[in-house]
């Protein structure tokens, strides 16, 4: 089953902002395509769990989401940027 994905206002500005500073922001971009990919699939599934909330890792990106079973919906509730390593 489809998962609906929910980004919740302060991830979505935190995102735009991550994606404004970017050197790359093609990478960036096909981090967040990935996230969204992933948990519509299967929010269940992927990520680690830490409950109440799931975190789940896309380089250079990691989002904190939470899953509601019921409804089928993932909601992502913060994003950060993590910077790959030398």
């Amino acid at each position: 089953m489809r998962y609906s994905v929910v980004w919740a206002e302060e991830a979505r500005n935190d995102l735009t902002r991550i994606w404004l500073s970017a050197s790359d922001r093609s990478i960036v971009q096909r981090a967040g395509d990935e996230i969204d990919r992933q948990l519509t699939r299967d929010a269940e599934g992927c990520g680690t769990d830490l409950p109440p909330d799931r975190l789940l890792a896309v380089p250079p990106l990691a989002v904190m989401y939470r899953v509601s079973p019921d409804d089928r919906v993932a909601t992502v509730l913060q994003v950060w940027y993590r910077a790959p390593k030398n």
